[in-house]
């Protein structure tokens, strides 16, 4: 799905995958290390890799997938929930 060389892009800040039927978060993104924008919504993946939370993202969009994990109610309470479920921090929510 990328082209070979992407997780060279080291300096690249935000991607939008929207509508690109994934099932999963191709692992090029997961060496993105500066990225802090993305978005995969409407999508069809089931799950986020733990690995996801590890990359200084200010922002994920995954609304619109089929998620299972995160569960779906965080995943509808925004960005900000699930960043702080993938890095197992507590639930904004609660705070």
């Amino acid at each position: 799905m990328l082209p070979d060389g992407f997780d060279r892009l080291t300096s690249l800040t935000s991607l939008e995958m929207r509508y690109c039927e994934l099932v999963d978060v191709p692992d090029p993104i997961l060496r993105l290390t500066a990225l802090t924008d993305l978005d995969l919504s409407g999508n069809e993946m089931h799950w986020l890799p733990a690995a996801l939370g590890r990359l200084p993202l200010e922002t994920l969009d995954v609304s619109h997938n089929p998620m299972e994990d995160p569960p779906p109610d965080v995943v509808d309470a925004g960005s900000a929930a699930v960043l702080a479920y993938l890095r197992g921090e507590p639930d904004p929510r609660t705070h």
